[in-house]
């Protein structure tokens, strides 16, 4: 809608919209296929479809800053893991694999890396610490190791 409220539309059915960097499209947390899966939808409301449609839940979707990948959370491979998709929906690989719980994806304003949460499910306590990772992977880097739960990572422009 309008900043004053004015000329809402209805994009869709779910949760966490996230503008593209064009501002022409949205992504979002929607109901699919047995499970929560990943969509985008035109500005205006057209164009709603699915780039994830799996049983698995897909959270937490992010565009990349040049508007050609999304960065989003499964847990197809058993455990809530990072994943990157183009932004058509193809192309889509794990992060990393570790024996661990990520979330809350957040791309650097470059688009070199990605700020997530994440814990390790192999700890005696579960606190979340927040890293940075290239999108292929590389360059995993812990940036905080509190005695509490660190989440929601964002990036400053």
């Amino acid at each position: 809608m309008n900043a004053d409220g004015t000329k809402p539309v209805r994009i869709g059915s779910g949760t966490g919209p996230r503008w593209s960097p064009d501002g022409t499209r949205l992504v979002y947390r929607g109901t699919g296929d047995g499970g929560s899966d990943i969509f985008v939808v035109n500005a205006d409301g057209t164009g709603n479809r699915a780039l994830s449609s799996n049983p698995a839940f897909d959270v937490s979707p992010v565009w990349a800053p040049d508007g050609g990948s999304i960065a989003f959370v499964s847990n197809r491979d058993g455990t809530l893991q990072l994943y990157v998709m183009r932004a058509d929906g193809t192309d889509v690989r794990r992060v990393r694999a570790a024996d661990t719980e990520d979330g809350t994806p957040d791309w650097s304003p470059d688009g070199g890396r990605l700020a997530f949460a994440s814990y390790d499910r192999t700890a005696v306590t579960l606190q979340s610490d927040i890293y940075v990772v290239a999108p292929d992977g590389s360059g995993l880097l812990r940036l905080t190791a509190s005695h509490g739960d660190d989440h929601s990572p964002a990036w400053r422009p």
